[in-house]
């Protein structure tokens, strides 16, 4: 959802590294990459590790983030290109949608909500219905169960290096439509398909 359907993982990133700077902790570059597309105790675990807390004040840290993070995209939360588009096109072509994403439910339906996404979408799956986030396929394989279709008959599109690992694990056809990060040669070799945009993912699929 998060740098694939909105252009707000920016907001993400930049929320953790100002809950950084207050909390006095000079964060390592490296975190951005780990803590995308991640969830759960995944992110606890992350957050712990770089900004070297524990237990409730990795909590409260977590807290501070997204309550940064959110009143942007409450003030501001825009498509990325092609998002709307391509739900259009599955829609027209009778392809139902699953939203699997690693934030909580409550925030995903409130992107929605402000959006008018959310009647694209068959069923939603969040971070807080899988026990392991991403780079485990648990979630894209929750999502392939709901639309009743096994993950090789599915598409995964993704933006995160966590997102397509879990695509892949899933044994999905995995789209990545890099944001913030690029695929590595490794990963650029694995992955089923690399574009620029939504965009041209409609483009290629429907050739």
């Amino acid at each position: 959802m998060d740098g694939l359907l909105f252009d707000s993982e920016r907001a993400y990133q930049v929320s953790w590294r100002l809950t950084a700077e207050e909390h006095g902790i000079d964060l390592d570059p490296a975190f951005a990459k780990e803590i995308m597309g991640s969830s759960g105790q995944g992110t606890r675990d992350i957050v712990s590790k770089y900004y070297g807390t524990e237990g409730e004040t990795t909590e409260e840290i977590i807290h501070e983030t997204w309550e940064k993070a959110l009143a942007e995209m409450d003030r501001n939360l825009p498509l990325k290109k092609g998002a709307r588009e391509i739900l259009e096109f599955f829609k027209e072509n009778n392809v139902p949608c699953v939203l699997a994403s690693s934030s909580p439910r409550a925030v995903i339906d409130k992107y929605m909500k402000k959006s008018g996404l959310g009647g694209y979408f068959a069923d939603f799956v969040s971070g807080q219905d899988v026990q392991h986030g991403k780079p485990s396929p648990e979630i894209f394989l929750k999502a392939a169960e709901k639309l009743g279709l096994p993950p090789h008959d599915c598409y995964v599109f993704e933006d995160s290096i966590n997102g397509v690992e879990a695509g892949l694990r899933a044994g999905a056809f995995t789209v990545m439509v890099p944001d913030l990060m690029q695929p590595s040669e490794e990963l650029s070799r694995r992955v089923s398909l690399i574009c620029e945009s939504l965009s041209e993912a409609i483009e290629k699929i429907s050739n």
